[in-house]
């Protein structure tokens, strides 16, 4: 049992929608598969790990006759995978070359955290980010402490590399503003809502993973854009 060049491709969509195209990547369809599981976000990692699981179950009892089979002591250990996978799914994992010491530090912890115990260190990651970036192109914003909603308005209105948005230029600057909304929105939360100070209620899993996923949707478009 293994996979065609199109029931390779045809997993992936079906799977989590990933587009994967065995034929255009140089190497054999198990390396296209390592490759584009390597790519994926946790949760799609989980529901593709899950899915083999089901497509090509265990040869149990072992035959020693097919020992290229998996075995059922190789299905715990994936189980495992999965279920480490999905608790990680809401942390914020994202490489950022224009990234001062500070937002790396920032990111590598809430990496080793989980969604509930990210949200203040999103926050430094994205506030410290935001300063860097204006701070690199000689930008400045009114004001000793500016919000990150001003920072992102004064990259979005003055760095050189977000001047073109391509199609859709309107559309595409109103959820740029739509997502300065969220940025103020992230000062309350971080300050009464994350585990900045001990007395914080904090915020539920699913909540949670909302203000980090949209931290880090924000931190990669930036970055591929400044640095396009």
């Amino acid at each position: 049992m293994r996979f065609t060049y199109a029931s390779h491709d045809d997993f992936w969509r079906e799977t989590c929608g990933i587009v994967a195209d065995t034929h255009g990547f140089d190497g054999m369809a198990r390396e296209c598969f390592i490759d584009t599981l390597g790519r994926a976000h946790p949760t799609q990692q989980a529901d593709a790990l899950d899915a083999i699981l089901v497509r090509f179950p265990v040869n149990d009892p072992a035959d020693p006759q097919r020992p290229n089979l998996r075995m059922p002591n190789l299905e715990l250990v994936i189980r495992e995978w999965i279920d480490r996978l999905r608790d990680t799914a809401g942390q914020i994992v994202i490489s950022l070359a224009t990234a001062s010491r500070e937002v790396h530090a920032a990111l590598a912890d809430a990496e080793q955290l989980g969604a509930r115990r990210s949200v203040d260190r999103g926050h430094t990651a994205m506030h410290s980010y935001l300063h860097q970036v204006c701070a690199d192109k000689n930008l400045t914003v009114a004001g000793d402490t500016p919000t990150m909603a001003k920072l992102l308005k004064e990259i979005r209105q003055h760095h050189p590399a977000p001047a073109d948005l391509g199609p859709l230029e309107s559309e595409i600057t109103r959820v740029l503003q739509a997502m300065g909304t969220i940025l103020d929105a992230l000062n309350p939360i971080r300050n009464r809502g994350s585990a900045a100070h001990p007395r914080n209620e904090v915020l539920d899993e699913p909540e949670a993973e909302l203000v980090c996923n949209s931290v880090r949707t924000l931190l990669g478009y930036l970055e591929a854009r400044l640095n396009s």
